[in-house]
């Protein structure tokens, strides 16, 4: 048992640094995590955007971005209730042209492939649903 103790006791003083540096990081770290806890509460929920992933149920993904310019509208399929992050979105999968989905939204077109489209956001601001 003694010597086992006298190994532990050697390993300690070999490894000091090691020890240390590991202890100021826990620190540290620790430190961080409490200045920057506040900063997160800062973030307006104007700021997330909600994206659909290929998914059978309805993942919401939210990332913090700014908007450069308009934000877009966030559209949903009336038929099966899909979101789309954009218009253009829509367009790319139900097949069509984003133009063909905007004359449909703007009322000029009657559907886009057989589905129905209505405008339920704008990207980075809370959605209707």
């Amino acid at each position: 048992m003694g010597k086992r103790i006298d190994r532990v006791k050697k390993h300690f003083a070999d490894n000091k640094g090691a020890y240390i540096a590991g202890g100021v990081g826990i620190l540290v770290g620790a430190a961080t995590a409490v200045v920057l806890k506040d900063r997160a509460t800062m973030i307006s929920n104007k700021e997330t955007l909600n994206f659909k992933w290929q998914s059978p149920t309805t993942n919401i993904l939210q990332l913090i971005l700014p908007a450069l310019g308009d934000p877009g509208n966030v559209v949903q399929c009336v038929e099966t209730g899909t979101i789309y992050a954009s218009q253009g979105q829509a367009a790319r999968e139900l097949g069509s042209t984003a133009s063909t989905v905007s004359k449909h939204l703007a009322g000029l077109v009657p559907d886009v492939k057989g589905s129905h489209l209505k405008v339920i956001g704008k990207a980075g601001e809370a959605l209707a649903g």
